[in-house]
């Protein structure tokens, strides 16, 4: 199991509208690819399911749209998350609320007083998301 700090926030902004992000991740997984070194297990995983998707179909123009979209390059008219899994963790752990709960609730507040909704259940999400990440990055230290 490998963990990239860098590689991991960039993966957090692959379905966003961030234009930037494909080019440095695909340039990354070049760079992995080309060393014949192992690449970090989340973008391995990235790309396998890019190609998974890709592989289900059996005509070629449809290949590429679920490539694309695997990939992150094209989406099905959903907005892009404005708060990672990251900043998520990171507000929950350092919250001097008792329950994750009512971290959450007071996450929710903060974000909305900002012009942000996101509902509870997304953000459950995207904490347990970021504790994953969280597991995976403290076991390797």
């Amino acid at each position: 199991m490998s963990f990239d700090a860098e590689t991991y926030l960039l993966l957090e902004r692959a379905f966003s509208d961030d234009t930037t992000v494909h080019a440095k991740l695909f340039g990354i997984a070049e760079e992995y690819l080309r060393s014949r070194q192992p690449m970090p297990d989340h973008l391995a995983d990235y790309l396998a399911n890019a190609f998974k998707m890709a592989s289900r179909e059996a005509d070629r123009d449809l290949q590429l749209k679920a490539l694309a979209f695997g990939l992150g390059l094209r989406s099905m008219n959903r907005r892009a998350s404005q708060v990672s899994s990251y900043d998520v963790e990171v507000f929950v752990s350092c919250s001097k609320v008792k329950s994750d709960h009512a971290a959450l609730q007071l996450l929710q507040r903060e974000l909305k007083s900002k012009g942000i909704d996101v509902g509870l259940t997304r953000l459950r999400e995207l904490l347990y998301e970021g504790r994953e990440a969280r597991k995976i990055h403290d076991s390797e230290f």
